[in-house]
């Protein structure tokens, strides 16, 4: 274990600029020499000798020594084994990939493949890890896929790449990962002559490396990269908001405040906040940017017009042919706003294909914040002049931004509930026509019977008019009669089979005036069979004038077709003279009617009388429990109420109300 621990010690040592030498282990008591013989003397200590290998491959490509640091991985690998489930075989793919990348640069021949082959091996690896846990491997395959687009030539996926592992490790917190993707980056960028967007991501790498604690590292990059200047900030680069809130005027203050403050639709909130923006900003079009799980999106795009602003909403990538891709990326990385005076003059961000290419001037990319999350990116930019974004205008678009993001995270959080207030009104739909459906079932010999009926009834009075018909001579009244008949019959099955059909189908509730009655009606056609089969009595107290109710047809026939089977289940063990059932409807104040489903069987306990209306319970010994529940969410949703009560001298009575329609 001491070994571990001095290992471990020397890397430390090392990063910080506490060795003789940047990337050797070598510190009072240690020397590698000698602990690589003793490693090698005692095969008993595999996992130590693993340990020291893969941190002297970190310590060697860190300081740069990258053929030290291949022969180091070399020498880690076959002992691997002994570390399966440890943090070390991370450590080996990761600086074992970026060690043979960069001795790949300066091979030849046959070494060349074989570092690349190496490198793929490392990244597939990785790769396979990332795809089960992103968090915290994403941004180390990102890193060595960059690595592998730089060596084939792939400019734009390297690109991605890069920006990928720098942003992914900056999310997770792996400010060391984060610093090596900053370096590969800035290294990449300078290779290809593009020393403003190198010197950016070397910064931040410097600054990473420093927040690590590798101060040896940072010495190192000032030396190699004397373009990046002394520890600090671009400040001539980016501004800060100089001056204060309370010296701007007042009207402007509420001006500003009012444009965002409590707008919850969200499109309304992205088009008063571009509008905003552009208005005090002096810019001359300007981009709204919102985080898309791990991509960004424009959301909006604004432009000055020959008379106002126009707002134009839309949902594309964020490319060079939209903004400065470098300036956006830093401040997305930093979270801090970049506003540019010039920036085609000599700036961090000049050589930025877009800013070339439209000749930008004064550009601004400003972060909407809430607390430290960042919920999106304000950029706007004026072509035309520089210095166009002052210190006021710029106190304006940070009060803009504060209050865009309160407003942004309560119209996500508005659009979130209404997304969820329409799923759980498509189950109930869905639970409802399930629950018709099932309904249905039940009553299936009984619907059979009462089909049977007028089709048997038809049948005869058919028959009979040919008698009639073939009597010499014919009686054509008695024919009349039986054809008559045939017809009554006919319509009375067409109602029933069209009582069926509503109660199947699946179609979304349909608000209008309902004639209650009519509708009740209707309904005790599709359950006479079940009273007759269990000998239950039905009378029907149904008030005259009755105006309509504002409901859906099929819902509230469901209503009642439900409480009225559930009526004649609960009288089956009542003996047979008390099954007694009585539907009422009448006209209550408030403008409001009145149905009661009331039974004679052994009623509702005090205590179920609000639990058997829960979703899901049930006092039946094969129910579901979902029968009452949806004919209360029914009642509910058309302004209504259903509950029930004790009938004496036994019973229950369910009673429900419904808005008069008028």
């Amino acid at each position: 274990m001491n070994g571990v621990l001095n290992t471990q010690l020397g890397l430390t040592r090392t990063l910080r600029g506490l060795t003789a030498t940047f990337g050797r282990l070598d510190h009072d008591g240690y020397d590698e020499r000698d602990t690589e013989l003793h490693l090698a003397s005692n095969r008993n200590l595999g996992f130590v000798e693993c340990f020291y290998w893969v941190r002297k491959l970190q310590a060697r490509f860190l300081a740069g020594d990258h053929s030290s640091a291949v022969d180091a991985a070399m020498n880690a690998q076959p002992l691997l084994w002994n570390t399966p489930s440890n943090f070390e075989t991370v450590e080996f793919h990761l600086y074992g990939a970026l060690a043979h990348a960069a001795a790949h640069d300066v091979a030849s021949g046959d070494q060349r493949r074989q570092h690349f082959e190496a490198l793929v091996g490392h990244h597939q690896q990785l790769e396979a890890w990332a795809q089960h846990n992103p968090v915290t491997f994403e941004n180390c395959a990102a890193i060595v896929g960059a690595e592998i687009a730089r060596i084939e030539g792939r400019v734009l996926d390297a690109q991605d790449l890069y920006e990928k592992a720098v942003r992914s490790a900056h999310t997770q917190g792996f400010v060391h990962n984060e610093a090596i993707a900053n370096e590969r980056a800035g290294c990449f960028y300078a290779a290809r002559g593009v020393e403003k967007i190198a010197a950016t991501y070397l910064r931040d790498a410097r600054y990473c490396y420093r927040r690590w604690g590798a101060d040896a590292k940072v010495r190192q990059l000032e030396q190699l990269y004397p373009q990046i200047g002394a520890e600090g900030s671009i400040a001539a680069a980016t501004g800060t908001i100089q001056t204060p809130v309370e010296h701007l005027d007042l009207a402007t203050v509420i001006k500003v405040s009012e444009a965002v403050s409590g707008e919850i639709v969200f499109e309304r909130l992205i088009d008063a906040l571009m509008r905003a923006a552009i208005e005090h900003a002096g810019a001359e079009r300007g981009l709204l940017i919102l985080p898309r799980g791990d991509e960004y999106r424009i959301e909006a795009e604004a432009t000055i017009g020959s008379s106002d602003v126009k707002v134009e909403l839309r949902q594309t990538d964020v490319t060079a042919a939209h903004l400065p891709v470098s300036v956006f990326r830093y401040a997305t990385r930093t979270r801090e706003s970049v506003l540019l005076h010039d920036a085609s003059g000599q700036s961090s961000f000049s050589d930025d294909e877009y800013v070339r290419e439209h000749h930008a001037r004064s550009v601004l990319c400003l972060p909407i914040l809430k607390q430290t999350r960042l919920l999106g990116m304000l950029y706007l930019e004026n072509n035309l002049a520089r210095h166009v974004f002052t210190p006021s205008r710029m106190a304006v678009l940070k009060l803009l931004a504060s209050g865009a993001a309160i407003s942004m995270e309560n119209a996500r959080l508005y659009r979130d509930l209404a997304e969820r207030e329409d799923a759980l009104r498509a189950l109930q739909t869905d639970l409802a026509h399930a629950n018709r459906l099932a309904t249905m079932g039940q009553l299936t010999a009984s619907i059979s019977h009462e089909i049977n009926q007028p089709i048997g009834a038809t049948r005869n009075n058919a028959h009979a008019a040919l008698r009639f018909l073939a009597e010499d001579p014919p009686d054509l009244a008695e024919v009349r009669e039986a054809i008559e008949c045939v017809v009554k019959e006919t319509y009375r099955a067409g109602e029933i089979l069209g009582g069926i059909r509503d109660q199947v189908k699946k179609v979304p509730p349909r608000m209008e005036g309902v004639g209650l009655n009519e509708a009740i009606e209707e309904v005790t056609l599709l359950v006479r069979g079940e009273l007759l089969k269990h000998q239950v009595s039905l009378q029907m107290r149904l008030a005259d004038g009755l105006s309509p109710v504002h409901a859906d047809r099929v819902q509230l026939q469901q209503v009642m077709l439900n409480l009225i089977l559930n009526a004649i289940e609960a009288m089956i063990g009542v003996g047979d003279n008390a099954r007694e059932l009585v539907i009422s409807t009448q006209s209550i104040p408030e403008g409001k009617l009145l149905v009661t489903v009331q039974d004679s069987g052994p009623g509702v306990a005090p205590e179920n009388r609000e639990r058997i209306f829960r979703s899901f319970y049930t006092t039946k010994a094969g129910g579901v429990g979902i029968g009452l529940s949806i004919c209360r969410s029914i009642v509910d949703g058309h302004s209504g109420q259903l509950w029930v009560d004790a009938h004496q001298p036994r019973g229950a009575v369910f009673s429900f109300t419904l808005p008069a329609h008028h």
